[in-house]
């Protein structure tokens, strides 16, 4: 029988995100203070994002990182919003999203959403 104990399944699912204290407060490093804290160790001033958001959505992103002094040259979106369909988005459609943002030479690239298979691409594309 599948363990129905929300706390249990957030540690299955979830031990990569963050962590849960004792007295099982769970604690997560939100995406984009940990995207700042990396841009702020590294060189990058120029981003790049990707996303399987539609642009209207999408573009309230950019504001965000732009307030902390970092530009976003370019965007390649899906333009989906079904929150369930953004995992269905193929490595295919990735790599095309990415090469699309690349050309603009940014200094990184942000992949973006929680049920993107970003991931999954990233580490097929490091082999």
């Amino acid at each position: 029988m599948p363990d129905t104990d929300p706390r249990a399944r957030y540690r299955t699912q979830h031990k990569s995100i963050g962590t849960i204290t004792p007295s099982g407060n769970i604690v997560v490093e939100r995406m984009t203070t940990a995207i700042l804290e990396a841009f702020a160790t590294t060189s990058v001033r120029r981003f790049g994002l990707v996303t399987p958001y539609a642009p209207a959505y999408a573009s309230r992103i950019p504001p965000h990182f732009q307030a902390q002094g970092y530009a976003c040259v370019a965007q390649a979106h899906a333009g989906l919003s079904d929150n369930l369909s953004y995992c269905t988005i193929t490595d295919a459609d990735i790599a095309a999203m990415v090469r699309t943002v690349a050309a603009e030479r940014p200094d990184a690239v942000i992949l973006c959403c929680t049920n993107f298979p970003g991931r999954t691409w990233w580490l097929s594309w490091r082999q």
